[in-house]
């Protein structure tokens, strides 16, 4: 369900705040004249999509270089849109599981150097391996063969692993089928062509790369380019149907405190949805013997993500466009 911008939250006169005023504005002179009904995302929905990524970004350099951007198209309605659509299709779209086509390669409308880094990006980029098999075994030994959500045991390692069959008889927790769940996608380096002059695949993965690393402050090609995409930091076991909803921005990991003080001890964070909270009462500690954790850096990202595309009603348009293809 939308929701309209709240008041500013930010500290008078500074850059944040502007920027967000000028959302603020942006947003009444939208109210009235959007089309919810297009392909497209509409006024209203790039308004608040630019006030929400100003509230939700993961790191401040990424709130100020977006207020930066948004500043230079103060009384360019136009402007906005374009900058709006832009993060539409290279942040919501990045992580939100049913995509559709793969946008049209577009230019950041407002920060040329930003261009820059995206054409530098593109030729780094390696198609990540197709077999996601090793990076689920890893993963199954490192979340202890459970659903780091749920606590649900693996079916298939209850059947075949005998310490995981002994614990079950003994907890007698459900068992359910998990997958590997990436927090930045896999998908979006496949079919990539970097041999191929202005290949569309290959420069929105550049773009999408560049926006995670300006907003999100992840260096994707540094840490999860080619086969780094399968690296323990960005990898967990889910339950199909958790998995299902962690990659439709339905649910999201926020930040608590942990109690327990541990080496390799993570507090997994409350999960939210559009309706609040969701899963245990309490926070929840899981002790890993078998580090490298999930990465708070790429939960934050994908949490920012999920939120301003729940806020804005941005997920809503990318879910009426893939129906209406169907």
């Amino acid at each position: 369900m939308p929701v309209s911008l709240p008041i500013n939250p930010f500290q008078i006169d500074s850059t944040p705040s502007n920027a967000y005023d000028v959302c603020l504005v942006f947003e009444s002179r939208a109210s009235e004249a959007s089309d919810t009904r297009g392909h497209k995302p509409s006024e209203l929905v790039c308004a608040r999509l630019l006030g929400y990524m100003l509230i939700h970004a993961p790191v401040d350099t990424g709130r100020d270089y977006l207020a930066k951007a948004i500043l230079s198209c103060t009384d360019d309605d136009d402007g906005l849109k374009r900058l709006g659509k832009f993060y539409f299709d290279h942040f919501i779209r990045l992580f939100k599981s049913a995509k559709g086509p793969t946008p049209s390669p577009s230019l950041h409308p407002s920060r040329p150097s930003f261009d820059d880094d995206q054409e530098a990006l593109k030729y780094g980029l390696v198609e990540a391996p197709k077999d996601q098999s090793t990076a689920k075994k890893h993963a199954l030994i490192r979340d202890d063969y459970r659903c780091i959500v749920t606590g649900n045991t693996d079916f298939h390692s209850e059947e075949n692993i005998p310490h995981i069959a002994e614990r079950f008889l003994h907890e007698r927790v459900p068992t359910v089928y998990t997958q590997a769940a990436h927090i930045f996608p896999v998908s979006t380096n496949k079919r990539i062509a970097t041999d191929e002059e202005r290949h569309p695949n290959t420069d929105y993965a550049a773009t999408a790369w560049a926006v995670a690393d300006r907003f999100g402050g992840v260096k994707v090609t540094e840490e999860l380019n080619g086969a780094k995409i399968h690296h323990l930091g960005n990898v967990m076991t889910m339950q199909v149907d958790v998995h299902m909803k962690f990659d439709s921005l339905t649910i999201w990991f926020e930040e608590t405190v942990c109690c327990v003080s541990k080496r390799h001890t993570e507090q997994i964070q409350y999960l939210r949805s559009q309706g609040g909270q969701l899963g245990r009462s309490s926070p929840h500690c899981y002790i890993y013997n078998n580090p490298p954790l999930p990465d708070p850096r790429y939960l934050q990202v994908h949490a920012a993500c999920a939120q301003v595309a729940n806020l804005s009603a941005a997920g809503e348009c990318i879910d009426r466009v893939i129906r209406d293809l169907e």
